[in-house]
């Protein structure tokens, strides 16, 4: 079983796509690690919104919000 590859768009590194995520707001493609017990590069986050559920912001766009 192969898995398919895509590049993040903050750091321009390639990876398998279960370790991306798009962002909420630009729709970046970016490294988010979906375990808190094992390494991984995050290069946004997830926040808990509230409505939607749960949002996905990349590392730019989450130092656009807090400006």
């Amino acid at each position: 079983m192969s898995s398919e590859v895509s590049t993040c768009e903050i750091c321009d590194e390639k990876s398998i796509l279960e370790l991306l995520q798009q962002c909420f707001s630009c729709n970046n493609t970016y490294h988010l690690n979906p375990f808190s017990n094992k390494p991984g590069k995050d290069c946004g986050d997830a926040v808990i919104g509230e409505s939607l559920g749960v949002y996905y912001y990349c590392r730019d766009c989450m130092e656009n919000l807090s400006d």
